[in-house]
């Protein structure tokens, strides 16, 4: 019993288990919600407003300031894309948190499996950024269509690495001869 007790009162360190070490990674990516809400807003403003207005500038600024805040601890700054699910350091980033999710589906549905940030970023970068989330169709063509696009408009220090669907093929196994049955989206 006392062993129980003394256990429960031990502080936690990291290396106590890997429970330990997941729950301090989740508190570390909670750090990354305001930010990946501010994209959210930030992309919902650009589609509402012109870049000149208020409420554009002030969220433009709000992303820029967390940014270059986070880039000075860790650079570059990497966030996974799985469908709705922001993915930093391989835990996910404020599952459940509407802002987060929407930004998150906002990348996915442009093909966005990766959004790395680099020191040195600028508001301008930002700015291409989010317009090209709203200008472009809604799945990224090719590979490297949407990065090539971002550099076109002069958006620097952020990086997309996209997934093309349409080279995807499924496969199932038949159940009754055993053979691979595999359809192409041609």
């Amino acid at each position: 019993m006392s062993d129980t007790i003394n256990r429960k009162n031990k502080p936690l360190s990291l290396s106590d288990s890997s429970a330990d070490a997941s729950l301090h990674e989740a508190c570390v990516n909670d750090r990354y919600i305001p930010l990946l809400s501010s994209c959210s807003i930030t992309l919902k403003n650009i589609r509402l407003y012109p870049l000149n207005h208020q409420q554009v500038k002030r969220s433009i600024e709000q992303v820029y300031k967390a940014l270059v805040t986070d880039l000075k601890d860790q650079d570059p700054l990497v966030f996974g894309v799985a469908k709705d699910i922001l993915i930093h350091n391989e835990v996910p980033v404020g599952p459940g948190i509407q802002a987060v999710t929407s930004f998150a589906r906002a990348l996915s549905r442009h093909g966005i499996a990766s959004l790395t940030f680099h020191k040195g970023l600028v508001r301008k970068s930002l700015i291409c950024f989010f317009q090209l989330l709203c200008d472009i169709s809604e799945v990224a063509a090719g590979e490297e269509g949407i990065q090539q696009e971002l550099i076109s408009r002069g958006g620097s220090h952020i990086e997309l690495l996209t997934i093309d669907y349409h080279l995807f093929q499924l496969s199932s196994q038949d159940g009754k001869d055993g053979k691979d049955v595999t359809r192409g989206n041609s």
